[in-house]
């Protein structure tokens, strides 16, 4: 991964007519592309809508690649960017240009003034030997919070009859996960009500119901991993591995959140004035780099643990590149259960840009949403 602090050291403030980076791609090596919501072939968007253009939400990363290897742009926030329509890709000829955009006209520039950028190039890592097979969760299982602790994300309370329970699991699969939100703090720990002005993210809510579906029971609070939550999860997750010797995670909640908290230095003033936030996308990067390395000081074979992220619609590579396993799908829920036809809803393309998963460098469960509704005679 490359970072980028772009600074400007102007004597006096200064205007810049444009400020644009482009990346020259031979088209072989650029046709597919995926951005949040958005994926498949570039031809494809070029010829029926125009050049791909992003937006605000967008240029938090954008990857442009084959279904082998490719390149993802990221920024973790628009502080100090005069054009929020970036980035944006093109064809000319046999040519993509892979262009980001800073600023289309008039953008000035101060002393001290910097921009913050970054590159990361996949595959980030060989796939697994078994990487096929993984898909199809046939070496491993994952269960939700009920076996570890008696509700989501306590987890300074793990139930003491969870070493057991995975003893036996361990006696069918190799590889078992448990559930757990990174971005989700139990209010039943008692660091909640101390430490929630500090770990929440801004705009906080309440969320999640576990209390046998009570409506309003809501029992968690939206934490951000810019925070010190980062360290007290990651713990207290080592603490329930070593105890019953797991073998990681599944993480629901996985994508970054933005936030606009000034305790986790995210928030910034705008040209309007306005409180803006920054998408955290560096600190959870830096959390699940730091849970594959705890996780290899207990299996040096990265195989042989599991890192888990549910990341529909939403493959955030700069976060997500330590982690080895992704799921993916849910954004379908509705149409599939409607149209139980999956090429109405994507082309072969799409699939290719997003659920093949080996131009990213880990594989990629199809969450499949075909579900059959259920009618009065069926309940009869």
């Amino acid at each position: 991964m490359i970072l980028v602090d772009l600074a400007f050291e102007p004597e006096d403030e200064a205007t810049l007519p444009a400020l644009t980076l482009v990346m020259p791609m031979k088209t072989e090596h650029g046709w597919l592309y995926h951005q949040f919501g958005r994926a498949g072939a570039v031809a494809e968007t070029e010829n029926r809508r125009g050049p791909l253009k992003g937006d605000a939400d967008v240029s938090t990363h954008f990857w442009l690649g084959t279904p082998n290897e490719g390149l993802t742009f990221f920024t973790p926030s628009q502080e100090n960017w005069g054009n929020a329509k970036s980035p944006h890709v093109k064809l000319e000829g046999p040519v993509t240009n892979y262009t980001v955009s800073i600023a289309a006209d008039s953008y000035r520039v101060r002393k001290g003034m910097t921009l913050r950028f970054g590159f990361i190039a996949t595959p980030v890592r060989p796939m697994r030997d078994n990487w096929r097979f993984f898909r199809c969760k046939r070496d491993w299982s994952y269960n939700w919070f009920g076996a570890m602790h008696n509700s989501n994300n306590h987890v300074t309370k793990m139930n003491p009859r969870f070493p057991q329970y995975l003893k036996r699991v361990h006696q069918t699969v190799p590889l078992h996960v448990v559930y757990i939100r990174p971005d989700w703090m139990n209010l039943a720990e008692d660091e909640t009500s101390y430490y929630r002005e500090e770990w929440k993210s801004e705009p906080w809510r309440l969320c999640g119901t576990d209390g046998g579906g009570v409506p309003g029971e809501n029992r968690h609070i939206r934490v951000c991993l810019g925070s010190d939550w980062q360290d007290f999860l990651l713990y207290h997750e080592m603490k329930i591995i070593d105890a019953a010797d797991g073998d990681g995670f599944y993480h629901d909640g996985a994508d970054p959140v933005h936030c606009t908290n000034r305790h986790h230095d995210h928030s910034y003033r705008g040209p309007d004035g306005k409180t803006r936030g920054t998408y955290a996308l560096l600190d959870y990067r830096r959390y699940y780099k730091r849970l594959a390395v705890e996780m290899s000081k207990r299996r040096p074979n990265w195989q042989n643990y599991l890192i888990w992220l549910h990341q529909s619609n939403h493959f955030n590579v700069p976060a997500f590149s330590f982690a080895n396993m992704g799921w993916d799908g849910e954004q379908f829920s509705t149409a599939a259960c409607a149209t139980l036809d999956y090429t109405r809803l994507m082309t072969a393309e799409y699939f290719l840009a997003e659920f093949h998963g080996k131009q990213f460098g880990y594989p990629v469960q199809w969450l499949l949403e075909f579900v059959k509704p259920v009618t009065p005679r069926d309940a009869d």
